[in-house]
């Protein structure tokens, strides 16, 4: 039997509750440890995950050696410090949005995560949704030319999907076909079979 990937969260806010409810989809992982400020935080979100521990230290936490992975889903600006507080004790780390809060920031949490040969994440979960992958398909398909300057916004309303994660949910999230078209040529390439 394949071992569970043991998660341990440091925060226990709105995002940290997303993800660690996300994570009940999946067979091979588990929220194993959750830290807090205060130990009645932590034990109040653990109590939600069966095995599921409370600390009120996060050195303790990262310390634990049944955690294979920590999430950092903490204030922005603590993010540099709990990235480099999980990687220096042998932790591969998946970090919340923003990553950190400047350039020196990011390179520091970099440079120690290779120095300790261990994985560090961003949380931008955007490229691997399938409309994103749609997106890819089109530019490479070189139908639109060469990209020379892009503005874009991304939105979705999931608020009527119970679990994103699953692709049947996701088919009216973006159809091509019923994007604004200005010119003639524009809805021809909405039209065409080979990129739909």
């Amino acid at each position: 039997m394949k071992k569970k990937f043991n998660w341990g969260i440091i925060g226990t806010g709105k995002i940290a509750n997303v993800f660690a409810n996300d994570l009940t989809n999946l067979t091979d992982h588990a929220i194993a440890a959750v830290g807090s400020r205060a130990i009645s935080t932590a034990n109040k979100f653990s109590s939600n995950f069966h095995g599921c521990s409370g600390y009120d230290n996060y050195s303790d936490l990262v310390s634990d050696p049944s955690i294979d992975g920590v999430y950092i889903a903490t204030p922005n600006n603590l993010h540099v410090n709990h990235t480099l507080l999980a990687l220096t004790a042998g932790k591969p780390v998946l970090c919340e949005k923003p990553f950190a809060l400047n350039q020196s920031e990011v390179q520091l949490m970099v440079d120690t995560a290779t120095e300790n040969k261990l994985t560090l994440f961003e949380a931008m979960w955007t490229r691997f949704l399938p409309h994103i992958a749609k997106v890819r398909k089109i530019i490479e398909s070189g139908i639109i030319g060469k990209i020379h300057t892009l503005q874009a916004d991304h939105g979705q309303n999931l608020s009527n999907n119970k679990n994103p994660d699953h692709e049947s949910d996701l088919r009216g999230l973006w159809e091509p076909r019923l994007s604004f078209c200005r010119t003639k040529k524009e809805l021809k390439l909405n039209q065409r079979e080979d990129l739909n």
